[in-house]
């Protein structure tokens, strides 16, 4: 881990304006838990993107940056980077079901469903990755799941499962 922020640090340094350096640096330290840090990066990742409107990486980007401010508690502004990536990138299940977990964040669980049922409906233009089938299929669907779950242990609280 070190030794990639010190590879990549050394590149953005002799590369500013480059675009996967400072996605790929904010990648580590969102990996490291240091989300404020990867932010910054993200945020300037997501400028230089602009260049690359259809980009997989500049998908990636909004949802990382929306991830870091959920981690930060920062539930407003993480929907607003859902929101614009999903202007770019409509009906997309990752950013879908990134902003049910804003959602459910900020305690509105009518939403969070809302959101992650569309993610299970979502569609993923011209490319495909790997993650998606896990946003579409699997991650919001586990989120419905649990939250049914709490529903009905609520509704009857000797009922365990």
């Amino acid at each position: 881990k070190e030794r990639n922020l010190r590879i990549l640090e050394k590149e953005l340094a002799e590369k500013p304006d480059d675009f996967l350096a400072h996605f790929f640096l904010g990648k580590e330290y969102r990996n490291g838990q240091h989300y404020a840090e990867a932010g910054k990066y993200f945020e300037k990742a997501l400028a230089l993107s602009e260049e690359r409107p259809e980009s997989l990486l500049r998908l990636k980007t909004f949802s990382y940056l929306g991830e870091a401010h959920l981690c930060l508690g920062q539930t407003e502004s993480a929907e607003e980077y859902y929101r614009k990536g999903l202007e770019a990138f409509v009906d997309n299940p990752e950013l879908l079901f990134g902003l049910g977990e804003a959602r459910r964040a900020a305690g509105d669980r009518e939403g969070a469903v809302q959101y992650y049922t569309a993610a299970t409906k979502g569609r993923f233009g011209n490319r495909l990755a790997n993650q998606d089938f896990l946003c579409r299929d699997l991650k919001p669907r586990i989120r419905l799941a649990e939250m049914a779950l709490e529903e009905r242990t609520r509704a009857n609280p000797t009922c365990k499962g």
